[in-house]
């Protein structure tokens, strides 16, 4: 971001929750803000309706003393305009400008149905959450836009998920904030051409005081039970939400006014894709029926597609000619099904991309980095707190790097975010130290953006070739990287056959980021950014067209250590995300077929035929649209019993290891099923990546890597105190027929 220092902000709701926190932000910024807050308390001024005791003038006060040069208090209910504008006036007298203001005040009020709520609560909650927004825009814009840099200038409004949900016994606080949607659209309309911008922020269940009461509301008497209606699975923290409306408040330009943002992800632009788009079906849709019935897409389904549809693939591409084609590529880009076709999608700029490297000392790493991007780009380098941080001071002159030192470390996550928030230019390119990128790589993510929905990009990561023994570990990882997601384009998102991509180097565009990656995140930071955007709408691809080379470990402990820190990610993970997380989805057939076999008993195999027949029998009746329904069910029914198969055989080796090397001293069954399954993935994997390794090491690399991860799987899962990460998800369909696509 650009500096904010000298800078001057109201906030209202400023005492505590959420108002206090983004006071907090704003102050970390450089920001000098007039806290304003009504202080009611639990005294008469409190409105009628509020039955829970708002912030006081001690709450507002000790706000005040953490930052006692930047930080004014002042007393204003929003309901009055005077007041307000006196607050506003003041800002402008004792620091000269007003260049933001973030209505933050807000109650709630409600618990019975609407013909039973009681008018005063309506009143309430029009007097306060949406006149107190309208009376501190009105107080506020004037100012700004009198300024010294209008262009600078925003007005951000904290609004609710309320404003796009219905809420249980909550109609007038629901009323409420659908108002401030309207007003903050009509703001902005005002607005164009003046250089102030509107935005909103619309937080989910947030640890505040009035979740407490709408707690109440619900006879709830813990608000974490409002945890699993979150996309996080968690509630968010007031601090979460500052740093959302921090990044709208001092963003610099021309930025997209009357922009409403969701703490779990910014929502995507909606738009169609670009005349000229093209897109393939990928290698795993399989065209039956003479082109009419697709099977395929993440997960997989079936598709029937419309005489409409039919003609307008050609082959199996598609290119947008009108509205028709533009619907069905990007549905079909949606489930999966097709990929863009990058060589024919238009050059983006790379003069819109600021490059962001977090680093922690490895001055040498950094070094071959910079000199690889060869002064083409922004970059800004986020020094988390080296040891030795002259060194990378050092070669971040050398090449011209804005270098922003971090005085504590604060991992990859808050690293990058320090560096996200300088970014002024629309995209920006995420890239650990320890890669380099292979010529053409930023220009072929960069062509992914003709499409308005996507909010990141990765290319393929594969070994850096460095001077020095050839480590078998280092062979290992060239062919079987952790980081290496293989050499077919998709779409990422959970359960897709690319479920997440590594932050090593990521592409992204900067208004679908928020406030970035959790920064709580010390490993999975990447996969929860990429699911969380995902869950809100965007999309994530994964493209092997573009490569980077990672720099892998070969020491074989520091090798280890970092499979098992992969490991322990997976509970945080199913904090936030649930069964995403889980290490198998199966359905109750394939889990009774897959037991079947594992029983090894003279019934198994006649007992897994009939269950596979029974499943194909049931699906054939679900297909009765397709030419051929059995033929297609016994392909879908197979499919799903050796990827039942697969997952098994990786329960076993890598995420229940534990246990199943506990039942191999006890039972020969147990033995002879981990036998063959050993054998079977040694095999068939050497055979796929083709290492550069006799089998035996290769062998012993796969089990390593398998007892690494699922060692720290375990930890994870001992720490946190539960079985979530380790508990297959059971599904009762994972292939749903789709309606016709698109419509006639």
């Amino acid at each position: 971001m650009a500096d904010v220092s000298g800078r001057v902000a109201l906030v209202t709701g400023a005492a505590r929750g959420i108002g206090a926190a983004t006071v907090r932000a704003l102050c970390a910024q450089g920001y000098r803000v007039v806290a304003v807050d009504s202080c009611a308390g639990d005294g008469p001024d409190r409105p009628p309706g509020v039955a829970y005791p708002l912030a006081t003038v001690a709450d507002l006060k000790s706000l005040a003393a953490e930052h006692p040069d930047t930080i004014v208090p002042y007393v204003a209910d929003v309901r009055d305009r005077e007041a307000l504008a006196e607050a506003a006036a003041a800002a402008v007298d004792r620091f000269g400008r007003l260049d933001a203001a973030v209505a933050a005040a807000a109650v709630i009020a409600g618990g019975l149905p609407l013909w039973e709520t009681p008018p005063e609560h309506l009143d309430t909650l029009w007097q306060v959450d949406v006149a107190g927004v309208w009376h501190t825009a009105a107080v506020c814009v004037p100012h700004m836009l009198a300024g010294p840099e209008p262009g600078g200038c925003r007005f951000v409004a904290v609004a609710s998920a309320a404003a796009t949900h219905g809420l249980f016994r909550l109609a007038a606080y629901n009323a409420a904030k659908h108002a401030v949607a309207g007003l903050v659209r009509g703001l902005a309309a005002d607005l164009v051409g003046t250089g102030v911008t509107a935005a909103a922020v619309s937080p989910g269940s947030t640890r505040t005081d009035m979740l407490t009461a709408t707690a109440g509301v619900y006879g709830l008497d813990d608000t974490e039970e409002f945890a699993g209606s979150q996309l996080l699975r968690r509630l968010i923290e007031p601090a979460e939400i500052a740093e959302v409306i921090a990044f709208a408040a001092p963003r610099p330009g021309p930025w997209s006014t009357a922009r409403w943002s969701r703490p779990t992800g910014v929502h995507p632009v909606t738009g169609p894709l670009p005349e000229g788009f093209a897109v393939r079906l990928n290698r795993r849709v399989r065209v039956r029926d003479g082109g009419r019935t697709l099977v395929g897409g993440a997960p997989t389904r079936v598709v029937h597609l419309s005489r409409t549809a039919r003609k307008l693939l050609t082959g199996r591409t598609i290119r947008v000619r009108d509205r028709a084609s533009a619907l069905l590529a990007d549905r079909l880009l949606e489930i999966g099904m097709a990929d863009p076709i990058v060589a024919e999608l238009p050059d983006g700029d790379p003069s819109q991309v600021t490059v962001v490297i977090p680093v922690r000392d490895r001055p040498h790493a950094l070094d071959r980095l910079l000199a690889n991007l060869g002064g083409r780009h922004r970059v800004i380098v986020v020094d988390d707190a080296s040891a030795r941080p002259e060194a990378v001071a050092r070669v971040a002159a050398a090449h011209g790097a804005g270098l922003v030192p971090l005085a504590e470390n604060l991992g990859p996550a808050g690293a990058r975010n320090a560096g996200l928030r300088r970014v002024t230019t629309p995209y920006v390119l995420f890239a650990d130290s320890d890669v380099v990128l292979e010529p053409g790589a930023l220009e072929a993510l960069l062509r992914h953006f003709a499409d308005p929905r996507v909010a990141v990009a990765a290319p393929r990561v594969l070994g850096l070739r460095l001077p020095g023994g050839d480590r078998w570990i280092r062979r290992y990882e060239d062919a079987r990287s952790s980081l290496d997601l293989g050499i077919e384009p998709g779409i990422v998102r959970p359960r897709a056959p690319v479920s997440w991509v590594p932050s090593a180097c990521l592409l992204a565009r900067v208004d679908a980021l928020g406030a970035g990656f959790s920064a709580e995140m010390r490993v999975g930071e990447d996969v929860d950014l990429v699911w969380r955007l995902a869950g809100a709408g965007w999309r994530v691809r994964y493209e092997p067209a573009a490569t980077v080379r990672h720099e892998h470990r070969t020491d074989v402990a520091d090798w280890l250590g970092r499979k098992a820190f992969y490991g322990t990610g997976a509970d945080l993970l199913a904090r936030r995300h649930g069964r995403d997380v889980a290490p198998a989805v199966l359905t109750p057939w394939s889990a009774a077929f897959a037991l079947a076999l594992l029983a090894q008993r003279r019934w198994s195999a006649p007992v897994a035929a009939l269950i596979f027949a029974v499943a194909a029998a049931r699906m054939s009746a679900k297909l009765a649209r397709s030419d051929h329904p059995v033929r297609l069910a016994l392909v879908l029914t197979a499919d799903g019993a050796v990827a039942s198969a697969w997952q098994v055989t990786a329960l076993l080796l890598r995420h229940w290891w534990p246990l199943a090397a506990l039942g191999c001293l006890f039972s020969r069954r147990t033995r002879r099923a981990v036998a063959a399954a050993a054998l079977l993935d040694t095999v068939s994997d050497l055979r796929r990546t083709g290492a550069h390794l006799d089998p035996f090491r290769f062998a012993l690399a796969r089990r390593l890597d398998d007892a690494a991860y699922g060692a720290g799987l375990w930890y994870g899962a001992i720490k946190g105190r539960s079985l979530r990460a380790l508990l297959p998800d059971i599904r009762w369909s994972l292939t749903p027929p789709s309606p016709p696509v698109p419509p006639s």
